[in-house]
Order: C-alpha cells, then sequence, then structure tokens
C-alpha cells in the first residue's frame, strides 16, 4: 500500500508520520510550496518548516519532496477570490 503524508512542519503532521511508521508503514512525505521564494523574499516560516519536514523525513528515512505549486495557488485561489470580490 503506497501512503502519501503532506507535511506541515507542525507538530500533528509529524506525529502522524511517527505513528504510521510505528505500525510498520513506510509513507512518502510532501511539502506544499504555495508561497514565494523570488527575489530573495522566501518565507522564513516556510524555510523553517520545509527543515523541520526534512528533519523528520532523515530520522525515518523515508522519501520526502517540496512539491511547488505557487503558481496554481496565486492564479486559481487567489485570483477566483479576488475575481469573486470585485464581482460583489
Amino acid at each position: 500500500m503506497n501512503i502519501a503524508v503532506l507535511l506541515s512542519g507542525g507538530v500533528d503532521s509529524s506525529v502522524a508520520v511517527h505513528l504510521l511508521c510505528e505500525q510498520g508503514y513506510r509513507p512518502s512525505l510532501f511539502y506544499i510550496r504555495i508561497s514565494s521564494d523570488e527575489a530573495g523574499t522566501m518565507d522564513c516560516s516556510m524555510e523553517e518548516d520545509v527543515e523541520i519536514c526534512r528533519s523528520v523525513s532523515r530520522r525515518y528515512g523515508l522519501p520526502f519532496e517540496v512539491v511547488d505549486l505557487h503558481h496554481q495557488y496565486w492564479d486559481e485561489v487567489v485570483g477566483y477570490m479576488i475575481n469573486k470580490l470585485r464581482q460583489a
């Protein structure tokens, strides 16, 4: 069985990984990036969150990947919200 865990860098998702590993599962770990790191504006808390996620990955020997959804998030979620507010 393939299991994916979306890590936030917080306690809840890290505990979920621990509990899955305790039960013998080997989940793949993912962090979804929606903020920008262009022109040196990378959010410090995002950097810290990603480092925590990498630490969890190393601790349990699990694969970890950062999934970049920045453009999709801003185009589809934020853009949609702005358009709806303009129509109101």
